[in-house]
Order: C-alpha cells, then structure tokens, then sequence
C-alpha cells in the first residue's frame, strides 16, 4: 500500500483483510497517489470471490474505478453511443474486461438473490474496440437476467457468465445464461427491435442498443432458449485481425 495516501491505510487495510479471510470480497475507496504529478486521486476498489462449481473461492477479481477522470470516459462513451459514431479501437483482453464487470455489480447481484458462476477462458486473444461500451452491453444482459428470474425460487436463480475463444470463426464469445422463465416462443429475433418489452416499465431500448453495439464491433448478439429452461444470450466479437 507504499501508493496509499497514510490516513487511508489503517482502515482500508482492515476493509481488505476482513473481505479476503470471510470470502465475501469487499468495496472500499481511499486515495491513490498518481505518478506522473504525484498528487492523490480517489478510488472506488471493489473485489468480488471467483467459486467453482463447489462453492470452493478460485480467486478474487477486482477493479479500480477512479473519480471524475472515469465518470467523464464513460459520460463521453454513452454521448459517442448515441450519434452513432464509431466505437474506440483499443485492444483488450475480453476475459479481463468481463471480470471488471462482474467486480462491479457483483453487490447488486447478491442483493437480487442471484448465484453468479463465472466460467472465463484464460489467455484469450485480445479483441480491438470500445472496452467500456461492449462492457455496457454485458453488464445489461446481466441486470436483464436477473429480472428474468424474479420468479424463480431463490435456490435456483443462477446464473452462468463465460467467456471463450472460437478458433474456426476467429472470435471470442461471452455468454450469459440464467435459470428464468425464457424466452416467449418466436420473440427471440422481436426482442431486439426498438421499443418491444417484456418489462412493465421498459421502454424496449436496451436490447437493440446491445445490439448496435455487437454489430458496430463487427460482431453478432443473438438468444435463444436453454434446453433446461431459461435463456442464453450471445455476444460473438472478431478478435484482432480476425474476420469480421
């Protein structure tokens, strides 16, 4: 912690140690000192518990999320979104995106009753594009997941986040599938066009935004219904010099 501001250390260090011992991750800010005109910028730390299948912690994910300098990116991300302009094009590593995501809504997640199983590829080949908008585009499949199973019995609202590389297509896939009430029969291609919901107060936009997203990318969003019950959806993206 030599880059934490001193007043911060004491108690950010029992807010760390707290969340590794119990497993339960922790949320925490304190100031960070910054190189290159060593001043102390602020940060929100959050770190969430990666289980496998036996509820046995394979490791904790985390990110670092800094004050006006991060609220600004993602301000201007969501202002390029909607007129249309073409996406960042900045390799990334997908896997390592999608962990952020998770770090940072894993709380809301928790408190919605939702078991999240991650099941991410390591060392995939990294993806060329907007970083913070394909995040918007998982972090909303998510959040749409759980409202899928708000009529799900507690024990069995699961759901399932991957990542994975697909050779013969050259591209990296990230899936989410949850344990709701899936999709109505022949609405998995309606659900993407503007203003059709399945929510009491949506307005049917989140969807076909994701949507744009994956195709601005040169890639395809699709769904479909899981053979156990439940829905999957599809988010395939070219990596770097693959074809579109």
């Amino acid at each position: 912690m030599a880059a934490m501001h001193p007043d911060d250390c004491e108690a950010a260090g029992k807010i760390y140690c707290e969340g590794i011992r119990s497993g339960s991750g922790f949320t925490m800010e304190a100031r960070f000192l910054r190189a290159r005109d060593r001043t102390y910028r602020w940060h929100l730390n959050r770190a969430v518990a990666v289980r496998d299948a036996a509820g046995n912690i394979i490791r904790f994910v985390g990110t670092s999320i800094r004050d006006a300098n991060r609220v600004s990116e993602v301000i201007t991300h969501l202002r390029a979104l909607f007129a249309k302009k073409e996406p960042a094009t900045d390799p990334f590593d997908m896997t390592e995106a999608t962990e952020e995501v998770l770090a940072l809504c894993s709380s809301d997640l928790q408190r919605k009753g939702t078991q999240l199983r991650p099941e991410f590829a390591t060392d995939l080949p990294v993806v060329v594009g907007d970083r913070v908008q394909l995040q918007q585009v998982i972090l909303n499949l998510l959040m749409n997941a759980c409202e899928a199973m708000v009529t799900t019995p507690l024990s069995r609202r699961h759901t399932v986040l991957t990542t994975r590389f697909l050779a013969a297509s050259e591209a990296v896939e990230i899936t989410v599938q949850d344990n709701g009430t899936g999709i109505a029969a022949g609405d998995t291609e309606r659900i993407f066009q503007p203003f059709v919901t399945t929510k009491a107060h949506g307005l049917g936009l989140g969807l076909a935004i994701c949507r744009s997203v994956a195709e601005a990318h040169h890639g395809v969003l699709w769904a479909e219904n899981a053979p156990e019950g439940g829905s999957i959806f599809h988010i395939k993206i070219p990596i770097a010099g693959g074809q579109p």
